[in-house]
């Protein structure tokens, strides 16, 4: 599915979660949470304040795979990552979307192909 990179879209990411048929009930929540933390940075980021699109898929097989394509600015998520020894919860604000949706995933494979950014999360 394409949805503007508008954060009130995830909605219609959460209910393509919630009501898919061969997603397991108790991993529903963790591929939520995890789909948000990535559609909001790349609504929030991809774009530089202009409009854009985000292409979003779930296949459901023996393992679980999201992907996110969005034609903003190159960014790998994999790199840059929140220090979390050295993160002060008083002082700094954000940068931890990313480790939250990557630790609930199994495997993440980012790669920038034909001017899109691609992010594969796979979950077991």
């Amino acid at each position: 599915m394409t949805l503007t990179a508008r954060r009130e879209n995830f909605k219609i990411i959460r209910t393509s979660i919630m009501e898919h048929r061969n997603i397991p009930d108790s991993i529903k929540k963790k591929l939520c949470l995890a789909a948000e933390e990535i559609f909001v940075n790349i609504c929030s980021y991809a774009y530089g304040g202009t409009s854009g699109s985000v292409d979003f898929s779930i296949e459901v097989s023996d393992q679980i795979t999201m992907t996110f394509q969005d034609e903003g600015a190159p960014f790998n998520p994999l790199n840059n990552q929140t220090d979390t020894d050295g993160y002060d919860l008083d002082t700094q604000i954000g940068g931890l979307g990313r480790l939250i949706a990557f630790g609930f995933a199994d495997n993440v494979i980012y790669e920038y192909k034909n001017s899109r950014n691609v992010l594969n999360l796979t979950f077991s």
